[in-house]
C-alpha cells in the first residue's frame, strides 16, 4: 500500500484556528504604553474566536464545535491512499488524527486535543511519553504496546484491555492526562464505521465517568449543513495565511480601529506596511 496523501483539511483547519486566535484578540487588553507591533501573537487556543452555529446542545459545546468542523471536513476531504491492487482508499480518521497530531506537536505537546492516546481500560491510566526521570509528560507514549505488557496485570492483546479513543481532551493541556485531568473522551464514527460491542461502555470505564464520553458522527455533527463552511475554510486558507503572516500587523490594525489612532511605535519597530487595508476589510467587513 502506498503512502497516503495529506488531506487539504489539515492545513486549512490549522490555519483557521490560528486565524481565529489572532483575530479574536481583545484590543481592550492592549497596553497603550506598548506597541502592538512588538507583541507576540496570542497562543493557538481552540476556544477563542467565532464558532459555527450551535450543535449538540449540552456539555462540551466548544469541543463539539471545534471537532465537528474537522470531522465534517475530513468526511468530505479525507486522506487518500492506494491499495496493493491500485484501488483508492479513503482514510477519514487518519485525516483527523494527522491534523490533531500536527497541532499537538507544533504546540510542544500542549495541544488541547490529543488524538489516539492509549489507556489501560480498567484503571483509566493513559500511556504517556516519559521524561528522563521517568515522569509522565503531556505527549502520548511511543511504545504503548510494550508498556501494556509490563503494566497491565494479565494483559492479553486483542481483548479490549487497552482502549484508544479518537480524541482525549484534558482539563489543563499543560499537565499530563489522567482521570483527574480529563475533561472528555471523544469517539468519531464516519460512514461505514460502526460502534463496536462494549466500545462506549469501555470508554466510560476508562474515563471513570459516563458523562465524560461523547460520540460524534455525520448526523449529530450536521455535516450536510456544514459543507458550505468546510469549503469556505479550505478556499480561504491561502489568502488568509498570506494576509496574516504578520500577526503584529493585525493587532496594530485592531488597535487603530479601537483607539481611532495609530499605535505608539517603539524605536526600531516596523511601520504598518502593505496589506493593512485588506486586513481591515477582512476583520471589519462593511
Amino acid at each position: 500500500m502506498s503512502d497516503r496523501t495529506e488531506s487539504p483539511c489539515t492545513e486549512a483547519y490549522i490555519q483557521e484556528m490560528h486565524v481565529r486566535a489572532i483575530t479574536s484578540s481583545d484590543p481592550a487588553d492592549m497596553d497603550e504604553n506598548r506597541s502592538p507591533l512588538t507583541m507576540a501573537a496570542p497562543p493557538q487556543r481552540f476556544s477563542r474566536g467565532p464558532v459555527p452555529p450551535e450543535i449538540l446542545p449540552g456539555p462540551y459545546d466548544q469541543e463539539k464545535k471545534d471537532l465537528c468542523l474537522l470531522f465534517c471536513c475530513c468526511a468530505k476531504h479525507p486522506s487518500v491512499g492506494t491499495s496493493d491492487k491500485g484501488e483508492s482508499i479513503n482514510y477519514y480518521q487518519h485525516c483527523v488524527s494527522d491534523t490533531l497530531d500536527r497541532m499537538d506537536k507544533e504546540s510542544g505537546g500542549k495541544g488541547k486535543y490529543k488524538p489516539e492516546v492509549s489507556y489501560a481500560r480498567d484503571t483509566g491510566k493513559p500511556f504517556l511519553h516519559r521524561d528522563p526521570e521517568g515522569r509522565d509528560t503531556t505527549e502520548k507514549s511511543h511504545h504503548w504496546i510494550q508498556r501494556a505488557w509490563k503494566e497491565i496485570p494479565g494483559y492479553r492483546p486483542g481483548e479490549g484491555m487497552v482502549r484508544r479513543p479518537d480524541v482525549s481532551v484534558p482539563l489543563d493541556p499543560d499537565k499530563p492526562l489522567s482521570r483527574a485531568n480529563l475533561k472528555v473522551l471523544v469517539e468519531m464514527k464516519h460512514k461505514g464505521d460502526d460502534v463496536k460491542k462494549n466500545q462506549i461502555k469501555d470508554y466510560e470505564k476508562t474515563a471513570g465517568d459516563k458523562s465524560k464520553v461523547i460520540l460524534l458522527n455525520e448526523e449529530n455533527c450536521r455535516c450536510d449543513e456544514k459543507q458550505t463552511t468546510v469549503d469556505r475554510v479550505i478556499a480561504k486558507t491561502r489568502r488568509e495565511v498570506k494576509l496574516l503572516e504578520n500577526s503584529a500587523l493585525v493587532r496594530a490594525v485592531k488597535y487603530t480601529m479601537t483607539h481611532r489612532r495609530l499605535p505608539p511605535l517603539i524605536s526600531g519597530s516596523p511601520a504598518i506596511g502593505d496589506g493593512a487595508e485588506e486586513i481591515i476589510e477582512m476583520l471589519f467587513p462593511k
